[in-house]
């Protein structure tokens, strides 16, 4: 009965309704074995030395637009974030990283921020533990009251997804931050994806080492070398594709 779940599941379907019914025959044979619980769907199924896991992860079929920012140690912080989306996502479009003035926070220099945009095969809820669990791992407490006036090691921030075929992003959509916003602008022009709020001019970026590879002074996909593991950096416009 396994071998016929795995069957179902790893079988293509090029469509919804292939996937929604590949779930119910899976679900049905998972109930013959007694296992209700699976949670939603896509179901993934994998193998230990005493039992077989079943789970039902979200799944995401866009690009997350995130910012990234740091006034703590802020070039060596972000290029570690950015090795860590890189071990996520596989590849990265990244705007150019921008020094922004630190305003209401106590301690601390100026910022770098800059935006990135990525796919994963998972959802915004579990993206946002990862980004958070990883924030908590140079320092920051997002349950702190006092958090928005002290200085930060890392922030980085789900700002919303661009949905796979979608070619444009509503003005509103857009934050409003200084430090966001004209990175986001244009990391989004980057992708070739249209906005009606103009793209600014920005200077030369701030570069940032990452893994040997310096990346920041303007916009730029990162990739894994599939032979050595590290990143690769290109030039090439995505153009407008969210895979």
């Amino acid at each position: 009965m396994l071998s016929r779940i795995l069957e179902i599941l790893l079988e293509p379907r090029g469509a919804s309704e292939g996937v929604a019914e590949a779930e119910h025959e899976a679900r049905a044979l998972l109930r013959g074995l007694g296992i209700e619980d699976v949670g939603p769907s896509p179901c993934v199924v994998w193998r230990t030395d005493t039992m077989v896991r079943f789970s039902f992860p979200e799944r995401s079929v866009g690009l997350f637009v995130v910012s990234m920012g740091s006034n703590i140690q802020p070039a060596g912080n972000l290029a570690c974030a950015l090795r860590f989306l890189l071990s996520l996502a596989g590849t990265l479009h990244l705007s150019r990283v921008i020094e922004t003035e630190s305003v209401g926070v106590e301690e601390g220099g100026a910022f770098l921020n800059l935006a990135v945009a990525f796919h994963v095969g998972f959802g915004a809820a579990r993206l946002k533990r990862e980004l958070v669990g990883y924030e908590e791992s140079f320092g920051r407490d997002r349950r702190d009251p006092a958090r928005k006036r002290k200085p930060r090691p890392l922030d980085l921030d789900i700002l919303f997804e661009i949905d796979a075929g979608q070619d444009g992003v509503a003005a509103e959509r857009i934050p409003g931050e200084p430090y966001a916003r004209p990175v986001v602008l244009e990391l989004l022009g980057y992708l070739g994806v249209s906005c009606p709020i103009p793209a600014p001019v920005l200077p030369r970026g701030v570069e940032l080492d990452v893994g040997g590879l310096w990346v920041g002074d303007a916009p730029a996909t990162l990739s894994l070398d599939p032979e050595t593991g590290g990143p690769v950096r290109t030039e090439r416009r995505p153009g407008g594709s969210t895979g």
